[in-house]
């Protein structure tokens, strides 16, 4: 082989940062929801390799506003409208997946707009078959570990007044803004806890997907002297409780995801980024990761996971809405 050859075949590799078999390429079917219950969370993509911002496309429509049928503007009305003039609620704006494509050599998203509102009420509306709505927030989150131990993770316990998975744990993140740089957003995520990030100290890692409430999730590493990681637990001491959360070996990290910090106490794409960002500190890559998915999955048969819908909270006692 000559020279020419090593370079170009080492060009393509390096562009090949999802490893996947080949049919796994191509267009991911939104309207696919697994059954929630024992399937909350699922792995799209991974990556092992460090990944550029080439690497990920985000092509932004910002007319394109999701639609939603009329049950839906009436639960928005009636139950969180009067939220909203209580100053209570925001009914903000997420980016909206319309679309997504795995390539070899990057991964391009679609997005649209959404209003948070109309999210609560579909999630709710649309609980039994999840895959019908057309409202898909795409979200990011950042697993930090120690810059100098490489043996721990940090992790949040979600306060107890949040909407979304109230005392659960989970790791750093929050819903992308429309036509918001995913690096950008995972960067301003991360300034709410007083952890100033470069977007160029961030690595993209993975795609996951949520059906409890089909967000999308994009997952970052980055790393961090772990002086300012104390300094971080110690300031939100009061509001959240945060920690280091130890992986001192492959084998130790797995029995702890299965048993003393099992999927039921995670919020579900929390527990999917520690898992993602642990196996990779061991040098594993996606196939160990959908191996343990599947030993989740099904210990989940028998102790199906349950989810709170944050809509419940702003509904009237009626039949089904428990």
């Amino acid at each position: 082989m000559t020279e020419g050859q090593n370079q170009t075949e080492l060009i393509l590799s390096l562009w090949r940062w999802f490893e996947l078999p080949q049919q796994a390429f191509g267009k991911v079917n939104l309207a696919a929801a697994p059954n929630w219950r024992i399937n909350p969370v699922s792995l799209i993509t991974m990556a092992t390799q460090q990944v550029t911002r080439t690497g990920l496309r985000i092509d932004h429509s910002p007319d394109h506003l999701a639609q939603y049928d009329r049950e839906i503007q009436r639960m928005v009305d009636l139950y969180l409208k009067p939220i909203e003039v209580a100053g209570k609620f925001f009914d903000g704006e997420y980016a909206n997946v319309l679309g997504i494509t795995v390539q070899p050599e990057l991964l391009s998203i679609q997005t649209g707009v959404a209003r948070a509102f109309p999210y609560l009420a579909s999630a709710w509306h649309y609980r039994n078959n999840p895959g019908e709505t057309s409202i898909r927030p795409l979200a990011v989150q950042t697993v930090i570990s120690d810059a100098e131990k490489h043996d721990t993770l940090l992790v949040e316990r979600r306060p107890a007044d949040i909407t979304d998975h109230p005392n659960k744990l989970s790791v750093l993140g929050g819903a992308l803004r429309p036509g918001e740089d995913p690096f950008i957003g995972a960067s301003r995520c991360l300034a709410k806890w007083g952890i100033t990030m470069n977007p160029s100290q961030l690595t993209l890692r993975a795609l996951t997907h949520e059906p409890v409430d089909m967000i999308y999730c994009l997952v970052f590493t980055a790393e961090m002297p772990g002086r300012q990681i104390d300094e971080v637990i110690r300031k939100h001491a009061e509001k959240s409780e945060l920690w280091q959360e130890p992986i001192a070996s492959y084998h130790a990290t797995r029995l702890s995801l299965l048993t003393k910090t099992n999927i039921h106490d995670w919020n579900p794409l929390g527990f999917l980024a520690f898992t993602c960002a642990a196996f990779i500190r061991h040098g594993r890559g996606e196939e160990e990761v959908r191996e343990f998915l599947d030993t989740v999955y099904w210990e989940l048969q028998t102790h199906p996971y349950t989810y709170n819908f944050p809509m419940q909270k702003y509904l009237p006692t009626e039949p089904g809405n428990t």
